[in-house]
């Protein structure tokens, strides 16, 4: 629904993300997405994995900025990395990797 009360059609909510410049950003916890052509519906969640000193001292390295940016990038949830990890299921405040599941 909108702020009005009235309902969104689908032209309505196709014109919404029209306008968007950007469909994911840091704050985007799921993406949903239809393909009319295949007839599927696909939802990607947001996961957090943690990350570790060892982790932090890797990428700093890897990239060459300071650790203490690094912690930082981390604790924004601005690194993404594909593969296994350990999930946080808390909102809690933590450095973390994120991908998309």
């Amino acid at each position: 629904r909108e702020p009005n009360g009235s309902s969104m059609d689908g032209a309505g909510a196709i014109g919404v993300l029209k306008a968007a410049k950007k469909v994911r950003n840091l704050s985007t916890l799921a993406c949903v997405a239809l393909d009319l052509l295949r007839l599927e519906l696909t939802v990607d969640f947001r996961e957090r994995h943690a990350a570790t000193k060892t982790d932090v001292a890797r990428l700093a390295v890897k990239t060459g900025l300071q650790p203490e940016l690094i912690s930082k990038l981390l604790s924004d949830g601005a690194v993404h990395r594909d593969g296994p990890g350990e999930r946080l299921g808390t909102g809690e405040a933590a450095e973390h990797f994120h991908r998309w599941a």
